[in-house]
């Protein structure tokens, strides 16, 4: 595997997951696809090209790199050119004019990373559902996204009766320890136990 994050097979470069960057891994090529192996699962499945020296690139692969190198939304085309739903464009323009270009550029790869765990339409769902609300943070997406995990088959946070509510609204007192010593000396027995 090279550095950007891919694996020859035939004459043309497959992406495989940055957490099999720089590593020897077996490839499979099957005669309607190409799998990646490492650790003895199936890391990456890509349809089987056969051209010459052609690049099949899944975008979910680079999500990890976006971390470090946010400019690469922008400029890498696997990234540039993937064809997502148009609430993730309307969420991206909102983030940053609610957070501004750079703050709002990091939320936005973070609901995009929430793909490596959830299904696109869970994550578009979610994010249909938050757009329009006060307060839009990659972690009120999370929640939402969680939420429609949980819910299984329903179809939105709203059908499943459970609102979405920022965690920040919620205060949890700090517990009073003296309580706790009280306890101890009450349960003292007589023989020093």
């Amino acid at each position: 595997m090279d550095k950007y994050q891919t694996v020859q097979f035939d004459n043309n470069r497959y992406s495989v997951p940055r957490a099999h960057a720089f590593c020897a891994v077996p490839v499979k090529g099957y005669i309607d696809h190409v799998e990646v192996v490492a650790v003895g699962q199936v890391v990456a499945r890509h349809v089987r090209s056969y051209g010459q020296d052609e690049q099949v690139l899944d975008p979910l692969h680079y999500l990890a790199a976006l971390e470090r190198r946010p400019a690469a939304l922008d400029h890498a085309p696997v990234l540039r050119d993937w064809k997502l739903p148009a609430a993730f464009a309307t969420l991206r323009q909102a983030m940053e004019r609610q957070h501004g270009p750079r703050a709002g550029c990091r939320h936005y790869i973070r609901v995009l990373q929430l793909m490596g765990d959830h299904p696109v339409g869970k994550v578009s769902e979610a994010v249909e559902s938050c757009l329009g609300q006060e307060g839009l943070t990659a972690e009120r997406i999370r929640a939402a996204v969680e939420l429609l995990a949980v819910a299984g088959g329903v179809t939105s946070a709203a059908a499943a009766g459970v609102g979405v509510t920022p965690l920040s609204q919620y205060q949890v007192p700090r517990p009073d320890l003296g309580l706790f010593n009280q306890l101890l000396s009450k349960g003292e027995s007589k023989d020093g136990r």
